[in-house]
């Protein structure tokens, strides 16, 4: 109890000295009068702010100016969680990437012609640093019978606009008729 009365005599003491400092620094104009007023209402909230707190919750005197430490949260805790939710949030981020380049990649086989259908899966890569692209697999569902040719020009879109290697591009196809099936 006596600690923490000398603990707020010595805020107390340590604020007035600054109130005194600043109010030397400041210039004897206007914006003096309202650095005074300021500086009071600190050294008020100093002095008030322990009775406020012993009045409204039911605290006693000494809790207030005491840390409390929660054996439940540690710092190795903490930091493990905040490590657990930034991979988290890189798997997450790694997903939504995969799914729009799936959805664009489909959309660009569908523009060559012969394309009913397209669907594309993507394999990435992920390490500790980056995720990089390992594989695309394109299923095409086509309306003619020269398949081939429609392969080589949906791989050859892909790999000149999203700078792919042939190896990166496999692409699968089957007739209108026979229809995509995941």
């Amino acid at each position: 109890m006596i600690n923490v009365i000398s603990q707020i005599v010595r805020n107390i003491i340590i604020l007035s000295i600054l109130a005194l400092f600043f109010e030397m620094l400041l210039p004897k104009s206007e914006l003096a009068g309202f650095a005074k007023v300021v500086l009071g209402l600190l050294v008020l909230m100093v002095v008030l702010n322990p009775l406020l707190a012993l009045f409204n919750g039911g605290v006693e005197p000494w809790e207030i100016y005491t840390a409390e430490t929660n054996n439940s949260t540690s710092t190795a805790n903490i930091i493990s969680e905040g490590e657990n939710l930034a991979q988290e949030l890189d798997n997450n981020a790694v997903s939504s990437f995969q799914t729009s380049l799936a959805k664009q990649m489909a959309g660009m086989a569908r523009l060559v012609e012969g394309v009913e259908a397209a669907q594309v899966d993507i394999l990435m890569a992920v390490s500790d640093e980056k995720s990089t692209l390992r594989e695309v697999l394109v299923r095409l569902e086509i309306s003619e019978a020269d398949a081939q040719t429609v392969k080589n020009k949906v791989r050859e879109s892909l790999m000149n606009f999203y700078d792919l290697n042939e190896s990166q591009i496999k692409v699968e196809t089957v007739l209108a008729e026979e229809g995509l099936s995941k």
